[in-house]
């Protein structure tokens, strides 16, 4: 018993591998399984080492056969690559290359599994992605809608009421800050200063700026324009 325990603390303590397990259901049962085997019953020493060998060793098989949820699909991983050759697969343009990948991804964010192919590719610690992610607020590592509106909270758009620009996308939106529309096509976010002060109040969305944002109809052509 001794030995299951020191196994499995051992495994726990690898926690890039625990992340990927979580995000895979069938391994989640798994582990629901071994824990109440460990709990119920007296398991040899050997067979405590083949379950471990066999959670430890389950992802590289889910990753090789895949998932049904699978999001890292072959089509993906060569968008991926040829971003990173774009990039010279320099890891200290992650920024940029997370920004790119993220746009070519229908819920524009960052899979766990996009985010573990980028540290193998790049040779860079997984810590170093999510805290890239986590800084800025243009990438997410969340699912988002399909038009994410990033309004400016800069001093310059508060001076220009873009208070009045969020209650208006709130009205018309039907929405709260960070929710997203019942079709999954609208989101609203806070994000600091993208460089359109001279068009503030202004939102991005994509990428892509609009500015002089001033009036309800105004708001509401620009909207128009995204469905």
């Amino acid at each position: 018993m001794a030995n299951i325990v020191f196994l499995t603390v051992w495994w726990l303590i690898n926690q890039e591998m625990f992340d990927l397990f979580m995000n895979k259901s069938g391994c989640a049962t798994i582990l629901k399984i071994y824990f109440f085997a460990i709990k119920t019953y007296t398991v040899s020493v050997n067979l405590s080492i083949l379950f471990n060998f066999i959670i430890m060793r389950g992802y590289f098989f889910i990753m090789a056969f895949g998932t049904n949820d699978k999001v890292l699909t072959k089509k993906l991983a060569e968008q991926i690559d040829l971003i990173l050759f774009a990039h010279g697969n320099d890891g200290s343009k992650l920024v940029g290359i997370l920004l790119d990948i993220q746009d070519v991804i229908p819920n524009h964010y960052i899979p766990t599994e996009v985010a573990y192919y980028l540290a193998d590719k790049l040779d860079i610690k997984i810590t170093t992605i999510y805290d890239c992610i986590t800084f800025y607020s243009s990438i997410s590592d969340t699912p988002r809608a399909k038009y994410p509106i990033q309004v400016c909270n800069s001093i310059v758009c508060k001076i220009n009421h873009n208070d009045q620009l969020f209650e208006t996308l709130k009205e018309l939106l039907n929405i709260d800050l960070k929710e997203i529309t019942y079709d999954g096509r609208f989101t609203l976010e806070s994000v600091p200063c993208f460089g359109a002060c001279d068009v503030a109040p202004a939102v991005r969305v994509n990428g892509k700026v609009y500015g002089h944002l001033t009036t309800k109809e105004k708001i509401a052509d620009m909207l128009n324009e995204l469905i």
